[in-house]
């Protein structure tokens, strides 16, 4: 699996308003979590330390669509790995840029936090967002 989220664009200059939402920036998510509680812990913990350096580097925040995508991305990989709080925080802190983006990047971030809900044992509230998605 690859590390890090790919880049959304080359340029320096780049828009932060602009950017595609594409599946291939979204690894983190794709690793499997079939390796026993330490194990999973341990890489998610390296996720989470890669983010951190890439929002360090970010100055313009999740407005910016590259660590955005990643904040998605650790987001639905911590659900994966059961750290039910940590991506409740991340998707709180993202939902607002989500839905001023619009699609799909609000579709993204309504069912990957109808899924949190789930697994919260929060039917009601998942089902509240997945009709707003």
């Amino acid at each position: 699996v690859p590390s890090q989220p790919g880049p959304l664009h080359d340029d320096d200059e780049f828009d932060v308003v602009d950017g595609e939402l594409r599946k291939e920036d979204l690894v983190w998510s794709e690793h499997e979590f079939n390796d026993g509680d330490r194990e999973n812990r341990r890489v998610l913990r390296k996720f989470t330390k890669e983010f951190k350096k890439m929002a360090e580097d970010i100055p313009e925040g999740i407005r910016n669509p590259k660590l955005l995508t990643a904040a998605l991305d650790l987001a639905l990989a911590c659900v994966k790995c059961y750290e039910l709080d940590k991506a409740d925080a991340i998707y709180r802190r993202v939902l607002g840029e989500c839905r001023r983006r619009g699609m799909p990047w609000d579709v993204k971030c309504l069912q990957d936090l109808a899924t949190l809900r789930c697994k919260q044992h929060r039917q009601a509230d998942a089902a509240e967002l997945l009709e707003e998605s």
